[in-house]
């Protein structure tokens, strides 16, 4: 049975076949990523040289409004990833 790799072509149009960093930390030095050749996951340290990809989140609708200009807590996890990168 496919995978969702094989059935969302769009995740392989525009990109290096190669390792790409995931937003997902698995400890304080090293994070997971993506090789976008194959589909497989592994993780490296944060010190490795690996492509970066941006995307837009999905936007949660019904939850409580914040005041416009303040960040909530995964939007300043966030931030502070891509700072150490």
């Amino acid at each position: 049975m496919p995978g969702a790799w094989e059935k969302n072509p769009v995740w392989k149009k525009n990109f290096q076949s190669n390792n790409y960093w995931s937003a997902t930390e698995n400890s304080s030095n090293n994070a997971y990523n993506v090789n976008f050749n194959n589909g497989n996951t592994n993780n490296n340290n944060k010190t490795n040289n690996n492509y970066v990809r941006c995307v837009r989140g999905k936007q949660i609708f019904g939850s409580a409004k914040k005041p416009r200009g303040e960040k909530n807590e995964k939007e300043r996890k966030t931030d502070a990833l891509y700072k150490n990168l």
